[in-house]
């Protein structure tokens, strides 16, 4: 009998290359540590004068989001982490959908997250 490794990696999730330039985050559509299955609508962004929704590529949980509402979509950025089986974050790599991190990859994901996230305003810098 065959066994699958439910083990769970970080996939960083990519903002599609197909998808439309230009593309600005309207909004994310679920909190961080909301657990997701491949397929659910995970942010709404802006492209061509019209409203769009990207569905999650994987399964699992939203750990980090890369983005702010408000920012450009460059197409094959990363855009999210899921902690997802491996089994699936695999198959979504091979698709270029997506890219697994190390440990100290994810690590210095979530230092830069955390970085980005405090920008002041110029007048207190």
């Amino acid at each position: 009998m065959l066994k699958f490794s439910t083990m769970k990696v970080y996939l960083t999730l990519l903002f599609p290359k197909t998808a439309a330039s230009g593309a600005t985050l309207e909004r994310w559509l679920h909190k961080t540590g909301t657990e997701l299955k491949a397929g659910d609508a995970l942010l709404a962004f802006h492209a061509n004068g019209r409203s769009e929704t990207l569905p999650c590529a994987a399964s699992g949980t939203l750990k980090v989001t890369l983005c702010r509402e408000g920012e450009e979509l460059p197409r094959g950025a990363g855009i999210a982490v899921l902690n997802s089986p491996e089994v699936q974050a695999r198959e979504i790599e091979k698709r270029g959908l997506g890219k697994i991190l190390t440990p100290d990859e994810y690590q210095d994901t979530l230092a830069h997250a955390e970085a980005a996230s405090i920008r002041l305003p110029p007048e207190e810098l």
